[in-house]
Formats: C-alpha cells, structure tokens, sequence
C-alpha cells in the first residue's frame, strides 16, 4: 500500500475517476453523506474542509477486503472501470502526483470503499488539527449491488438531496446515447451513424433490495406493470426509452414459488426507429419478497442476471430509482413519468443549441443568422442586455475589464502581487504572465487556493448558490475578460463578478449602468 498523497478538496469534495476523463459527466447524484455516485464511472469523496489540503491513498486488492474498517466514516460504491486505471482528482478536474493513472486491478467491474478519518464538522476552509485523510481499496467485482453505508460519522450532509429520478434518466440516456455515439438530434427515422466498436466483458448481475410494506411489495410482485410503470403490450410490458424499448416477459409467479417473479428483458428498436440498441442478447430478471416476521413489512429484492460489464452500474440507478419509486406507489393517485423521456427531450434539443452558439461565426462571414436569443444575466434588466449586445466590442471589451477588476476588488486580490500582474495584462490587451498563460484556469486555481497570502471568503451568490469561494469567481473574471469574442467576454466576467456580490449584487449593476451609459437606466 503507498503512502499518502495531498490533494485539495474544493467545496467540501474530491473525486475519483476510472475512464481517464476529469470533466465531470452529470452534476446530480446519489449517495450518501461520505460517497455520492455522479456517473458509472465517476465518484465524489464528500470532505468536511471545505477548501483546502487532505491526504489520500489508493490501495488496489485482488479480493475483498474484511468487513471491519480502520475510520470514522466508511461507504462503497461501484463503477465500470473501462480503461484499468483509476485517477483521482479535484473537483474541477485538476489531477495530483502519484494519484493520477492508477493501475487498477484489471478493467471491468470495480467496488470501492471508501474509509475517513479526522473529517472536520464546520466546514472552515482552514485546517485546523490533524489533516483530513481518506483511504480507498479497490478491488474486482462480479455483481453491483450498489451503494452501502458501512460506518457513518456525525458530518452533516453539506449537499443536495439525493437527485434519484434525475440520475436515472441520465443512465437511461446514457445507455442508449452511448449505443448510437456518434448521433445529431433524436427520435425514430433518423439513421445513426455507424457504431463504434467496444470490448465486450464477460456478464455480470445487478443486485437491489428495499424494504416495503408487506400489502404494497405483494402488489408489486403480482403487477409488476405497476412497478415498471410499463404498458402492455400482448404478452409483454414495455417501457419506452428514447427511439428504443425495453420489453419485459408477461409476469407470472413460478409454480410453488409465490412469493417470487420472473422474466426475460430484451432491448429492441422503437417502431419505426433505427437505432443500435444497447444489448442486443436477452438477461433475466427476478423479483423475489421475503416476508419479515412479527412486521407488517416486506423486503423485495431484483436480481438482474446475465447484463453486459459496462452496463452494469447504468442499470443499477434504474433499478435504485424504480425501488425508490415503488415506495410513493401507494399514497400517490398520479404518478409522474418516467425521467428519462424529458432528457430524450433536451438531448434532441441539443443541436439547436449548437446552432446557436455557433451563430456569431456565421454572422461574421456573411452568413445571415436567424434571431439572436436572449442573453440571460442574473440582476440584469432584459433592456441593459440588448444596450450590451448593441454596443461596439470596445466598449464590450470595457465593461469586461471593469467587472474583472470590480470581482478582484471586492475579493481582496488587488493586493496579491501575481494576481495583480494578471488583471494588468488582461486590462492592457497584453499576453497573461503564468499561471494565466494557462488557460484551464487550473495552475491559476491550485495556485490561488494554496497560497498563505490568498484570503479565502465564502459567500451567497446573488443567484442564491450558497457556499461560493470569492477568490475563485475572482479569478474566473480575469480569464473572462481576456476572453476571445468581446460580447462572451463582458458576460462571462459580469457573471462572475455577479456570482460573489451577495447582498451587494444590485449595487454591482447600478454601477455598471453608471460607468457604462450603453446599458440604459433600467
């Protein structure tokens, strides 16, 4: 087992990656108040510093390990590992020495647990006692059978809710996007582009169970249709999921087993669709009831055989969300659809959006655009938006420059020599002095967050986001206002330096309006 490595914490979290991708794939996830699943490849280590360095270390194990745990805090989680390596890294994807391209134990399948120590319970940006430190095994796995708390500590859940429907709709998506990768818009009719190939691993199963009470899980196992929140169709049940469909086997309870159901899930093509589907060989699955004694409850249990590796972990937040879901199922008369179907919505929408970004280059050769679309600021009158997009890109250069130095000031960085060096060349037009010549904004970021001289203020963001890092949003208006196309520029900057006003946000604007007659009086 190596030895400890720093790494920083940025909003109370780290993460831990195994597809060699920083960027972060889905913003919502489940989990619990130490480990919370973003993607089948991708979890986030909840710290209790807020901002700031811990130590971490990564063990990898050819089997596992015992149950007894050596921490505060301890959770696991599993991801599809397709690269064999493993990387951990912040939030913003900045990658650590000695913890980035880890060799892992073999490509597939992979349980981590996670184990704590010394978390703080304020969530200071400053250290204070012994360090934080986080322990990660990681070992091969044939079967996902989600999340599990082994040991929790008194850390408040510092985060969002548990965003289970909008995770699930996001895997659902997944699963079928990543069948068809190479697709424009959606829906039936329209051809995919040919399929990449992919490594096939061997099957595993997908295992969940919840505990439900006792009359509505007997309910669910005789209509699983009510379960699935499918529609017949002949001897099937069918559920929807963009241009393809999953179809169910009719239920049915196997002879002398009442308490248990199964059937066959088969992926096909939606009529008239054409897309790949995501598997194309048959799995099974069984639902099982076990009956608590002395309890009005029941525990039900789903075992998914027979589904491919790498959609192991996908299918696994379908199955949390249909379980989750299950639980409302008896004192709703109106159950919501599925989530996936509006983001097979918004992903069909997503060429259109492209278009749009792309219209200023179009304008700029000659091509006529349509309609500009609004631009959307918080705090900003809709008439000071169209003064901004009317105004010449010297006076949009302007304003840009001017909220690049109001964020510097209002975070206490005019004083902080590097950082003033870099708001000068912004201002003057002048090529950036490092860390800004680096323009993943991460040199400048690590460099902000661990330097002594740097103060760390956390604030409400106009917007309403809590828990914002002035001196970062600070920082992200420099690089904004040096930004390429003046009108993006003045935008970017103004909503940065709008993200760390707080209470002094209205103010920010009226200024701007006074020192930038262009915006109009609103």
């Amino acid at each position: 087992m190596g030895g400890f490595e720093r790494v920083l914490a940025e909003y109370c979290q780290f993460r831990v990656i195994t597809d060699g991708n920083l960027a972060r794939k889905s913003r919502d996830a489940v989990g619990d108040n130490l480990v919370r699943l973003h993607a089948d490849d991708e979890l986030t280590v909840m710290t209790g510093l807020h901002t700031g360095w811990i130590r971490v270390r990564v063990a990898t194990l050819s089997q596992p390990p015992e149950d007894a745990v050596d921490g505060d805090a301890a959770s696991e989680a599993t991801l599809w590992c397709p690269t064999g390596r493993i990387s951990v890294c912040s939030l913003l994807g900045d990658g650590h020495d000695g913890l980035t391209d880890i060799a892992a134990p073999g490509s597939g399948l992979l349980r981590f647990r996670v184990s704590a120590r010394h978390r703080r319970r304020d969530g200071a940006t400053s250290p204070v006692g012994p360090p934080e430190e986080y322990e990660i095994l990681v070992w091969p796995v044939r079967e996902d059978v989600g999340l599990r708390t082994i040991r929790a500590d008194e850390l408040p859940d510092t985060l969002r809710t548990n965003k289970v429907a909008r995770v699930a709709g996001w895997a659902m998506v997944r699963l079928v996007t990543r069948a068809n990768p190479r697709r424009r818009g959606w829906g039936a009719g329209r051809r995919p582009a040919k399929a990449v190939p992919v490594r096939r691993y061997d099957r595993v199963d997908v295992l969940r169970s919840r505990r439900l009470p006792a009359a509505l899980a007997t309910t669910l196992l005789r209509r699983p249709g009510d379960f699935f929140g499918a529609a017949p169709d002949g001897d099937d049940l069918v559920l929807g999921a963009g241009g393809v469909e999953v179809r169910l086997s009719a239920a049915g309870t196997a002879i002398g087993l009442p308490d248990v159901s199964t059937m066959e899930w088969r992926w096909t093509p939606a009529p008239g669709s054409v897309l790949v589907v995501p598997d194309e060989a048959t799995s099974s699955v069984e639902l099982r009831l076990h009956p608590q004694p002395g309890e009005d409850t029941a525990v039900l249990t789903v075992a998914h055989r027979g589904v491919r590796t790498e959609d192991a972990v996908l299918l696994g937040m379908l199955w949390d969300y249909w379980l989750h879901r299950a639980e409302s199922l008896d004192d709703r008369a109106v159950v919501p659809p599925h989530p996936w179907h509006a983001q097979f919505d918004d992903y069909a929408a997503e060429p259109a959006r492209q278009a749009a970004t792309a219209r200023p280059a179009r304008a700029a050769s000659g091509v006529t655009p349509p309609p500009p679309e609004p631009i959307v600021l918080v705090g900003v009158a809709p008439a000071a938006l169209d003064g901004l997009a009317a105004a010449t890109a010297a006076q949009q250069r302007d304003l840009a420059r001017w909220a690049a130095r109001r964020a510097c000031t209002a975070a206490g960085l005019t004083t902080v020599a590097w950082i003033a060096d870099g708001l000068a060349a912004a201002e003057r037009g002048t090529p950036p002095p490092p860390p800004f010549d680096d323009d993943t904004q991460a040199a400048a970021r690590l460099r902000l967050l661990s330097d002594p001289d740097v103060p760390s203020t956390v604030v409400t963001a106009a917007s309403g986001m809590p828990s914002q890092i002035r001196q970062v949003f600070a920082l992200r208006a420099i690089f904004a206002a040096r930004g390429d196309d003046p009108l993006a520029a003045a935008v970017d900057a103004l909503t940065a330096a709008a993200s760390i006003q707080g209470a002094g946000g209205p103010d920010l604007f009226a200024d701007a309006r006074a020192a930038f007659p262009f915006l109009g009086t609103a």
